[in-house]
């Protein structure tokens, strides 16, 4: 009997190794596994020998179509993921056995994956909310220590046995600047889960999220790249704000995404439950104030919401001299008033907000 010849990719030589041991030990009468660790090595040996079977790792740098090749698949991590990029997959870390049928499926039927009838997928609408307070903290301007104070009133919710999280959507917003964990998953995986659209997406959310070990805050930690945040969509903020809220882990979740007056923005607005604006009542602040309120009235009409009726106002870093002056022609409660904190670290600045716990017990009580 001939051997099939496998010609395999894989950068991760230990695996090399141990994919080899069950070849020969298993399979050695039947196949014959040519293993390369280069791309560069792989793609020569294919153009001058050619092969029966063709994997290479999904990670390897090279793909399975780029081959030119019909037995071509791909070596996956899970062993849950019959295709990928169209292609049959063979699960690394599965039985032998197991490993054998997959590559001889591809070498009798060939590695393109059977494109399966697709119905129109539905229009995204969002899940009925769970028993879970969602309060946003945003800024019509910058600078005004809106993600400071988020982060603050986070704590202070944990510290009255709130089980409590943090939801920082800022593009290139840092929850590590507030909250220290010894974990490393970002939030990189719980959105590369969340675009599967698979099973318990509520669950996977919240056994991914970081606790801080000295205030009990939950969060997740930052993306690797400010452009993953960027790209996510209105319908994208509000898969993640329901799942967090449909995990049933959490009573409050204090959201951190800016402000806008684009679709993501107004969206999360209206899925609050409480808005909590900070301003430090400076000239310019106060002036981008009224502009983006007038916008917001504007919008909220015509988008029949009712998104001021859920907002406060927080004066931050709220100087007592000529610098800062209060609002004069918006009517909204008031949260109470933060003097500014110089030459201090945030953190230290967020102990200082913490002092002062009539502010957040009169944010929670409107």
């Amino acid at each position: 009997m001939n051997k099939i010849h496998v010609v395999i990719g894989e950068q991760d030589e230990q695996f090399l190794v141990h994919l080899v041991n069950i070849m020969e030990n298993g399979f050695k009468e039947y196949i014959e596994a040519h293993c390369f660790s280069k791309p560069e090595f792989y793609l020569k040996y294919v153009r001058n020998n050619g092969g029966d079977v063709f994997l290479v790792d999904e990670n390897f740098g090279v793909g399975a179509g780029e081959l030119g090749q019909e037995n071509c698949g791909y070596l996956c991590d899970s062993n849950d993921e019959p295709v990928l990029k169209g292609y049959k997959t063979v699960g690394k870390y599965q039985r032998p056995d197991a490993i054998y049928a997959q590559i001889m499926d591809i070498y009798a039927n060939g590695g393109l994956a059977p494109v399966p009838e697709t119905e129109p997928e539905p229009e995204f609408q969002p899940e009925p909310a769970g028993p879970c307070e969602v309060i946003l903290v945003q800024s019509f301007s910058g600078g005004t220590g809106a993600s400071t104070f988020a982060a603050a009133a986070s704590m202070y919710s944990a510290s009255q046995e709130t089980r409590t999280f943090y939801l920082n959507l800022e593009d290139s917003g840092s929850s590590e600047d507030f909250f220290t964990a010894q974990g490393s998953e970002r939030i990189d995986g719980v959105l590369a889960e969340m675009q599967k659209g698979t099973g318990n997406f509520a669950g996977f959310a919240a056994s991914h999220a970081q606790t801080d070990a000295g205030t009990g805050v939950s969060y997740f930690l930052p993306s690797a790249n400010a452009l993953a945040m960027a790209r996510l969509t209105a319908e994208d903020w509000l898969r993640l704000l329901n799942a967090l809220k449909q995990s049933g882990s959490y009573e409050r979740i204090f959201v951190d995404c800016g402000f806008g007056l684009d679709e993501r923005h107004l969206a999360m607005m209206d899925a609050a439950d409480k808005i909590v604006v900070v301003t430090d009542g400076s000239e310019p602040a106060n002036t981008k104030f009224y502009r983006a309120f007038d916008a917001v009235l504007e919008l909220q009409e015509q988008n029949q919401m009712n998104l001021t009726a859920r907002m406060v106002l927080l004066y931050n870093c709220f100087s007592s001299s000529k610098s800062s002056s209060r609002l004069e022609y918006v009517e909204l409660p008031v949260v109470g008033t933060i003097p500014p904190v110089k030459h201090a670290l945030v953190r230290e600045i967020i102990q200082v907000m913490l002092e002062r716990q009539n502010i957040f017990e009169r944010m929670l009580q409107l």
